[in-house]
């Protein structure tokens, strides 16, 4: 039963690639991944990209070859950027990137910058919001990412509201609920509330 299920296995392997299955190879290509093309042929992953190497296809995410050029300014960059923003700088995917780097045998800096908690992103983080708040004091502050604010004016709160978890703390949670629009918002907390340039106070 080995031996049969063997020889089959290796049948399966070495059919030869008809007409038919090339046009739908070339039809895919420009609109898939290889890994999906190879379901819908059932095909191996390496069968489909070597029958595409051989047909001179260009897939949907495949990118322009690293140049000399690239290289060189990618093992510059290496030592003092993450993979992210060399990925960034280069045009190129991370994944892409990091299997690259691996074959020239660089590392590159590891990304601190990208943790959560009290020593993650400020105001550039991606995911940032605009506020405006109030104070408790009647003092109004503004800018981008409610949590950053928090980290740098702690003495503004309540200490048992700053214990930090999974980048995120009860303060900023209540704060966030202080924007207009909200499902579950809140009018004021301890004090906080929304500020409006237009209110009168």
């Amino acid at each position: 039963m080995i031996a049969v299920a063997g020889s089959k296995w290796m049948s399966l392997k070495r059919r030869e690639w008809s007409e038919s299955e090339d046009q739908v190879l070339r039809r895919l290509a420009p609109k898939t991944s290889v890994a999906e093309a190879a379901i819908t042929l059932g095909r191996s992953h390496a069968s489909v990209l070597m029958r595409a190497r051989k047909l001179q296809v260009t897939w949907r995410n495949s990118w322009p070859r690293y140049t000399e050029a690239d290289l060189q300014r990618m093992r510059r960059l290496a030592e003092q950027h993450t993979t992210r923003e060399v990925a960034a700088i280069l045009g190129r995917t991370p994944e892409g990137l990091r299997n690259r780097a691996a074959d020239e045998g660089l590392r590159f800096k590891k990304g601190q910058v990208a943790r959560v908690g009290p020593a993650g992103k400020g105001p550039g983080n991606r995911h940032a919001r605009p506020y405006s708040l109030r104070s408790p004091e009647g003092e109004h502050y503004s800018g981008r990412n409610i949590l950053h604010f928090i980290r740098q004016h702690a003495s503004l709160f309540d200490q048992r509201d700053l214990q930090w978890k999974n980048g995120n703390c009860h303060a900023g949670r209540k704060l966030r609920q202080l924007r207009p629009g909200r499902k579950y918002s809140l009018r004021t907390w301890k004090g906080w509330s929304w500020w409006r340039p237009n209110s009168p106070n």
